[in-house]
């Protein structure tokens, strides 16, 4: 049995000099778009999976995994709505085994 793999698809970062005072940001995977987009406030930008990946090792707060198999069960099924013109609307609903 291989063993379980798990991608990283949004990050909780915390920055600021100590416990008591700082701000939180957020990174997060968008399997709609294929890319990374950081959340701060009002703000959102795209973002470079290494830059994530920096930050986190710095100021990572809570990290958010998905299942490998799960990842790219919704990834396909994401271009099924889309061919079906399905689009936006659809929501991907994993059903477990």
């Amino acid at each position: 049995m291989p063993p379980n793999r798990y991608r990283l698809v949004s990050m909780v970062s915390h920055l600021g000099r100590s416990t008591t005072s700082g701000h939180y940001v957020s990174d997060a995977y968008s399997i709609a778009h294929q890319r990374w987009l950081a959340f701060n406030d009002n703000e959102v930008v795209d973002t470079e999976e290494k830059a994530v990946l920096e930050q986190g090792e710095r100021t990572g707060y809570l990290l958010f995994y998905m299942h490998s198999d799960a990842a790219e069960e919704v990834s396909q099924s994401r271009g099924t709505d889309q061919a079906h013109g399905r689009g936006d609307q659809a929501r991907c609903v994993l059903t477990p085994p």
